[in-house]
């Protein structure tokens, strides 16, 4: 039987994980990238979304990143980012009233002197805020 999956995922200051997996699932810039046991060796680039891995004792885990880059070698997954938040980190609560509050102000637009960026700016926190909802609801489902 082939061996685990060591995984490590880092950001610029701390190991976040470092486990021995089975199968690992991050949101690749070409879409969703899985890496299983002895998969080939590539590197992709991240962007922001969900990283699923699921232990060799059978548990799945999520997190969120802000993107970054996986690099996957003789059974070694590497993961670096920027920001890697895990799921029990994240509270339903404030995540809504987030959102909430993000709506409203693109609702509002103009009144809240809201340009093209700050528009697009509102769009990428509210998409980003709603990958983290999914991200809770995922493991609460677990």
């Amino acid at each position: 039987m082939p061996g685990p999956i060591d995984l490590q995922i880092l950001t610029p200051t701390e190991t976040v994980e470092h486990a021995q997996v089975s199968e690992v699932y991050v949101p690749a810039i070409q879409g969703l990238a899985g890496v299983l046991v002895d998969h080939r060796p590539y590197v992709t680039e991240l962007g922001p979304g969900e990283v699923s891995y699921k232990e060799v004792t059978g548990v799945t885990r999520f997190l969120f990143v802000s993107g970054g880059f996986l690099e996957n070698r003789d059974n070694h997954v590497t993961i670096l980012a920027d920001q890697v938040i895990r799921s029990d980190a994240l509270d339903q609560v404030s995540l809504e009233r987030e959102l909430a509050e993000s709506l409203e102000r693109t609702r509002l637009g103009g009144g809240q002197g809201l340009d093209a960026a700050g528009w697009a700016a509102e769009c990428e926190n509210q998409r980003t805020l709603r990958l983290k909802l999914e991200i809770l609801r995922r493991q609460q489902a677990g």
